[in-house]
């Protein structure tokens, strides 16, 4: 998820590191139509019940280990 969001470059200036990060349209889309944050949300909340049902606790949740597909046309 975190590549459908944001790309974060870092280079050196001046003797320090300094990063830019730069939105996607999918970042843009999430904070402009909430039609869609609402179904990513719902989305998320499933697969986290599937989980708890289950019986299984994922101990590293972060925006990388989540897959998304996104379709700026959709």
């Amino acid at each position: 998820m975190g590549e459908h969001l944001f790309d974060v470059k870092g280079e050196f200036y001046e003797g320090q590191r300094i990063y830019m990060v730069s939105h996607s349209d999918f970042y843009h889309a999430l904070r402009t139509k909430l039609a869609l944050l609402r179904e990513f949300l719902e989305r998320v909340c499933v697969a986290l019940r599937m989980f708890q049902r289950l019986g299984i606790v994922h101990a590293d949740m972060k925006p990388e280990n989540i897959i998304i597909e996104y379709d700026a046309d959709f």
